[in-house]
């Protein structure tokens, strides 16, 4: 998994960005960008496509992952 950093981020948030993707390494997710405004997961190719979620970004970012993981596998329809 790759993460990209769009925006600057503090040290609090590295370590919750580390928590969440050892909690989450999950084989559908290729990588996360961190933004100022916003945080989004991307989605392995499959079936001619890369799924996406976004989700606002606020003061948790494990919880703005999570969404954005949420609706990424939405997308997939899982």
């Amino acid at each position: 998994m790759d993460i990209h950093y769009h925006a600057a981020v503090t040290d609090e948030h590295r370590r919750q960005i580390e928590t969440w993707v050892a909690a989450n390494h999950a084989d559908d997710i290729d990588s996360i960008a961190i933004h100022d405004k916003l945080v989004s997961v991307h989605g392995t190719p499959t079936q001619m496509a890369l799924a996406a979620g976004t989700a606002i970004r606020g003061d948790d970012l494990a919880r703005d992952l999570g969404t954005a993981l949420a609706k990424m596998r939405n997308i997939y329809g899982v």
